[in-house]
């Protein structure tokens, strides 16, 4: 059974994308028309303040009695706190939603993918294919080359790290050494591509990669970010219609057999 997609054309750099989905949802190509773009209504409230009369005075406090400055202030009451509920954790819902997982390096992404199959299956009380309720989520840029591919997609890959960067440690990349970058530390596109959540470069590099994350993740569903920073709604538009007719286009999914089925 071949995959379809559906698309979100997104303005921003969120992680709306492109999913993958059975053929029966085949994908149906973008119109080309532009995309609606956003509007911002900024409005002006003016408050007038005019002076108030000047009030009385308030009277000063009547003096305590000798008996009663003698007395210890009585204690305010207390309240015991109420205890918290734990959060529900997403597999123990009673209708589990799809589990979005970034890749990154792909033998700890692989453990995470399956230990929310253990928890499905644990909660759920049946098991559940090795794919099911789970959506891998990357990033993606095509072109003819790959010098060329790199080069109109490293200004975006940069400014989204340093927007990132500027907030956190970006613990996610690990150094030379197995350690996670301190904070300070941006990778480059080249770090992105090797720690596994970018893939860059000509339509068959781009395609083998995903064929090969596809037997690994054995994937039913797939989120890729095919926008960036400073991208032109042209290049926008141009990289949906090759991600679907030189990358999906050639993916295949494993039929699930009876008894996988729910």
């Amino acid at each position: 059974m071949s995959y379809g997609l559906r698309l979100v054309a997104a303005t921003d750099a969120t992680n709306k994308g492109v999913e993958a989905v059975p053929e029966h949802q085949a994908f149906r190509p973008p119109r080309r028309s532009p995309l609606s773009a956003a509007t911002l209504a900024i409005g002006l409230l003016l408050v007038a303040c005019t002076p108030s009369a000047p009030s009385a005075p308030a009277p000063a406090p009547a003096a305590p009695k000798p008996t009663e400055a003698l007395k210890p202030a009585a204690a305010a009451p207390t309240a015991a706190p109420k205890p918290t509920a734990a959060p529900t954790p997403a597999a123990a819902q009673a209708k589990p939603a799809q589990e979005a997982v970034n890749l990154h390096r792909a033998a700890e992404t692989l453990d995470k993918w399956r230990r929310y199959g253990d928890l499905l299956a644990q909660y759920q009380g049946r098991s559940f294919r090795p794919g099911e309720l789970r959506a891998l989520k990357l990033v993606a840029h095509i072109a003819d080359s790959r010098r060329a591919a790199f080069e109109r997609v490293r200004r975006g890959h940069d400014e989204r790290y340093r927007f990132l960067g500027a907030q956190r440690a970006l613990t996610e990349y690990v150094d030379e050494t197995g350690q996670p970058f301190r904070r300070g530390r941006l990778p480059t596109l080249e770090e992105s591509m090797a720690q596994g959540g970018w893939l860059v470069g000509e339509p068959a590099e781009v395609r083998d990669r995903l064929l090969e994350l596809q037997e690994t993740f054995e994937l039913e569903a797939l989120i890729v970010q095919l926008q960036f920073h400073a991208m032109e709604q042209s290049v926008i538009l141009e990289q949906i219609d090759r991600f679907a007719n030189q990358v999906v286009a050639h993916l295949t999914a494993p039929p699930a057999t009876a008894a996988q089925r729910p």
